[in-house]
């Protein structure tokens, strides 16, 4: 499922946010299924399942994410530790966020139509604009299991509506500089002009999406690891 080199498809569209990016890649998907040699979405109403993160965590780890996160670490350790997890001690919220995802959420995502995950967490650092509600940010990502026999599904897509605020864009490089300085062996360059091109209006209100194009070939044709899904038969 994760390779050193892979094919990413990406597609942005100016003056559009997540939601019509979502649109967009539904129609994609309906035109996958389209083909009858290609793996059968079930004909209804909406191609994709749709369901928020606090809905998910609701669902599935069965408590209110937010009203847990603002009561601190210990609190979202107690729930993990509810869910039968082991976090190591001083673990960030955010980590044990990622923690209870990974372990509680994702693996229930298996659904049989693509599960598009609405709404991230703004504790979560992205280059994604605020919801009205400051909790969340503007982006979703895709799972699907496909045709694939495994029953986990597969993280294919990621979007955001872009932040385009120059401030915002600074500070984020900023924070990101700062912990990889901490946590890489390697150091990495970073442009510190870059957000300089926000300024004035500089950079346009848009969305984008990043597919990975291996993960969805595997979905489609139920191969369970990118190697197999880029090998055709002669």
């Amino acid at each position: 499922m994760h390779s050193s080199e892979f094919t990413m498809l990406e597609y942005y569209t100016m003056g559009t946010d997540y939601m019509d990016s979502l649109a967009l890649t539904e129609e994609l998907f309906e035109y996958i299924k389209s083909d009858p040699a290609q793996i059968n979405i079930k004909n209804e109403k909406e191609t994709f399942n749709k369901i928020t993160i606090v809905e998910a965590f609701k669902k599935f780890a069965g408590f209110d994410l937010f009203a847990v996160y603002e009561k601190g670490g210990e609190a979202m350790e107690a729930q993990a530790r509810r869910l039968g997890l082991e976090p190591e001690r001083g673990m960030s919220a955010a980590q044990l966020y990622d923690l209870i995802f990974i372990h509680a959420v994702e693996p229930h995502l298996n659904m049989q139509k693509p599960v598009a995950l609405l709404d991230y967490p703004a504790f979560i650092p992205c280059l994604a604009k605020k919801s009205p509600d400051g909790k969340t940010v503007q982006r979703w990502e895709l799972y699907w299991n496909g045709s694939r026999s495994e029953t986990s599904a597969l993280e294919l897509a990621n979007c955001f509506s872009e932040e385009t605020d120059p401030q915002k864009v600074k500070e984020f490089f900023i924070n990101e500089e700062a912990r990889k300085a901490e946590l890489n062996v390697v150091k990495h360059n970073v442009d510190h002009n870059y957000w300089k091109l926000f300024e004035n209006g500089g950079f346009p209100e848009c969305s984008g999406t990043a597919m990975g194009l291996d993960r969805l070939v595997m979905a489609v044709t139920g191969k369970s690891n990118i190697n197999m899904a880029l090998v055709t038969d002669n």
